[in-house]
């Protein structure tokens, strides 16, 4: 198996998937290096993607309007 299959393998979800299923998933994995405040995706887009992160850290924000139309990042 490679590293990807195995990397894959190794998350629960995952888990349980044949290796040969695997395989073919580890075909459609896009590796992704990105810096630092880069933005995955924003509310509201299109949810056609899974991201996994294997090394790093993340922050997820949502954006609340309040009556007075001000935004606030929790």
């Amino acid at each position: 198996m490679s590293e990807l299959v195995n990397f894959i393998k190794d998350i629960p979800l995952f888990s349980r998937l044949t290796r040969t299923y695997l395989g073919k998933l580890s075909r459609n994995v896009k590796l992704l290096n990105v810096s630092r405040d880069h933005v995955l995706f924003k509310e509201g887009d299109l949810a056609d993607k899974v991201f996994i992160i294997k090394k790093g850290d993340f922050i997820v924000t949502k954006r609340l309007i309040q009556k007075s139309k001000q935004t606030e990042n929790i």
